[in-house]
């Protein structure tokens, strides 16, 4: 400990623009091997949590954010791998954003190719983002997502060649951003920018379906307004042609994969037609029954076939209120459509229609709270059980091979 007190002493005090690079970079090499250790040893490290500790402890996250945003460039690069590697741990992820860190680390990300430095913004940004509300908060208002979505395009484009830190990074920070603000990802169009990467490279597109599952699983008005965004962007027919994993979509090895491209896309596409039955109806048409039956089929991954019998349920069952609506059409002025009480809270007495999520057991019924479904749970039970028993032998009977 004592060497990581003498360089944080160092980082804050030397008057001498190298002492300072110096001392950074050593620290960054001694939190980059405690955080190796920590993520690879079959132990408990305590030496590896007690080097963060030191560092957080002598003051480092300021000295290392102040190196950061002095006038000088010497040290930009130094300071940004630092911080990345800080961020390693929970704690410090609060200390950044209470050093007014996040910010410089945002301005970071809007350089015009994928650098070292660009990564080591990212990367910092991602592993604190995922501890802290508070970077969330602050990255969001600093404008970080138009510029990690650039940072995504770019490492994109270079994923032929090799996956890289940069890729990994930036998807990881998208998707962190699109579950607490998905508002803000939605309101600077990274919704469309995502759509023309996902029929892409496996690594590129697992990460721009999550964030886009993220945005579709997002409460209120968001839900309904990034499954727009996501067909204004041309992105049902690619999502229909990711159920299949065509163009180099499936990896060899993807019954060892938790979450495939066809998978994801699957539950994507069954979250959006829960927004609406029209959706619903236009996602029918699109030709993703016919791909989702297919991989009932074929799919020998379990997590894909759960998913895919998910999604061909609520996709038929919201096609068939469309269609009933349809049909109802002319007496729509002089009574209710006979499908409305479906879209209706379903505890007794509320009656409310807005916020509805589908039960987690039969996603038939539906609740505007919490407080709701609980207080039904008893009622509905029996009915829960009987349709999963359906939607499980409705899934089993499409599973079989056609003779």
């Amino acid at each position: 400990m004592d060497l990581v007190n003498e360089l944080v002493h160092a980082l804050r005090n030397t008057k001498q623009r190298r002492g300072q690079v110096a001392a950074a970079r050593k620290l960054r090499e001694l939190l980059y091997l405690a955080a190796a250790r920590r993520k690879f040893s079959t132990q408990p490290d305590l030496t590896a949590y007690e080097l963060h500790e030191a560092f957080l402890a002598g003051g480092g996250m300021q000295a290392a954010v102040r190196l950061l945003t002095s006038a000088q460039q010497a040290g930009t690069l130094e300071a940004a791998e630092l911080l990345a590697a800080a961020c390693s741990v929970p704690e410090a992820a609060a200390e950044l954003a209470a050093a007014g860190g996040v910010e410089p680390l945002v301005q970071l990300l809007g350089g015009t190719e994928v650098s070292r430095t660009r990564t080591a913004a990212v990367s910092a940004l991602a592993d604190a983002a995922g501890w802290s509300d508070a970077v969330r908060t602050a990255a969001a208002a600093a404008g970080c997502v138009p510029l990690a979505v650039a940072v995504f395009q770019e490492a994109a484009a270079e994923v032929p060649v090799q996956p890289t830190d940069a890729l990994f990074k930036s998807g990881e920070l998208l998707i962190t951003l699109a579950w607490h603000h998905a508002g803000v990802v939605l309101a600077s169009g990274a919704a469309a920018a995502l759509v023309a990467l996902a029929p892409s490279d496996p690594f590129v597109c697992t990460r721009a379906l999550t964030t886009l599952g993220q945005l579709t699983a997002a409460a209120g008005a968001c839900r309904g307004e990034a499954a727009a965004a996501i067909v204004a962007a041309g992105g049902l027919p690619s999502l229909v042609r990711c159920l299949r994993g065509d163009g180099g979509l499936r990896w060899p090895n993807a019954s060892d994969i938790a979450f495939t491209v066809p998978q994801l896309a699957a539950g994507l596409l069954g979250d959006m037609a829960e927004v609406s039955p029209q959706l619903a109806a236009n996602i029918e048409a699109a030709g993703a029954v016919t791909s989702l039956e297919w991989m009932l089929r074929n799919s020998t991954h379990r997590g894909e076939r759960g998913w895919t019998a998910t999604a061909l349920a609520n996709i038929r069952r919201s096609a068939a209120i469309a269609a009933a609506d349809s049909g109802a059409a002319p007496e729509a002025a002089d009574a209710p459509s006979a499908a409305a009480p479906r879209r209706m809270c379903a505890a007794p007495g509320c009656g409310n229609t807005r916020g509805l999520r589908s039960c987690g057991g039969c996603h038939v019924a539906r609740y505007c709270s919490a407080a709701c479904c609980k207080a039904h749970w008893r009622e509905h039970k029996p009915e829960c059980r009987r349709l999963q028993a359906e939607a499980a032998a409705a899934a089993a009977a499409a599973a079989e091979p056609e003779p």
